[in-house]
C-alpha cells in the first residue's frame, strides 16, 4: 500500500513499467514507457526513475514528463551525471524501469 502522500490525481505509486523505446540523440536520452496512468499526468510534472538493478540502495532520479498520451509516458533528459550515464548505457526497449510518480 503506498503511503498517503502518494495518493492523488496523476500518481502511479511505485511500479515497474515496460520501456517501449529508448534513444540517444546527441547528449540527450529519450525514453518512452507504457503507463496506464498516462491520462492523469501532464507534461511538466515530475516522476522518479530508478536505476536498473540497484533499486534498493540508490535514490530515484527526477525527470520531467515531456509527453503523456495513449497509455505511454515520455521523458527527455541530458546525459550529464553518473545516474543518467548509467541509464543511457543500460536501458533498452523491452526492459522494465521502476517509476514513482
Amino acid at each position: 500500500m503506498p503511503p498517503p502522500f502518494l495518493k492523488g490525481p496523476g500518481m502511479s505509486a511505485d511500479a515497474m513499467h515496460e520501456v517501449l523505446s529508448f534513444e540517444l540523440r546527441g547528449r540527450y536520452m529519450v525514453c518512452t514507457f507504457r503507463a496506464d496512468w498516462s491520462a492523469r499526468v501532464n507534461p511538466g510534472q515530475f516522476m522518479l526513475v530508478f536505476l536498473p538493478g540497484d533499486n534498493e540502495r540508490m535514490l530515484g532520479r527526477p525527470f520531467c514528463v515531456s509527453d503523456a498520451s495513449n497509455g505511454t509516458v515520455t521523458f527527455v533528459a541530458a546525459v550529464v551525471g553518473v545516474g543518467t550515464r548509467i541509464l543511457a548505457s543500460t536501458v533498452k526497449a523491452g526492459d522494465s524501469l521502476r517509476v514513482l510518480g
